[in-house]
């Protein structure tokens, strides 16, 4: 493996360099293993023109706003809206029709 840095040798330290490295992965495994394990998209077949990347987006878009309306996680929030019209109408910021 290398790694490019813009530091010199003694600033770049292995400790610094492996902390770094760590840290991006933990963000990047965070993140995947969501998408991957909890709304499964390695499982989607979709793969027509932009679709793919837009269904993407609303994982992603669901994920965000479960976690920014204080959920504990993203499967356990599924769960249950998936029985409560009420939850699911909160997590999507949706109004009912009158």
């Amino acid at each position: 493996m290398y790694l490019i840095a813009s530091l010199t040798a003694r600033e770049a330290r292995p400790e610094h360099i492996a902390a770094y490295i760590r840290s991006h992965w933990g963000i990047e495994n965070e993140v995947h293993w969501e998408r991957d394990a909890t709304l499964r998209e390695d499982d989607c077949r979709v793969r027509a023109r932009n679709r793919p990347r837009s269904l993407a987006t609303l994982r992603n878009l669901f994920s965000r706003l479960c976690h920014q309306l204080g959920f504990d996680g993203t499967a356990a929030t599924i769960g249950e809206a998936e029985y409560d019209k009420g939850l699911l109408t909160a997590i999507t910021r949706l109004t009912t029709a009158p």
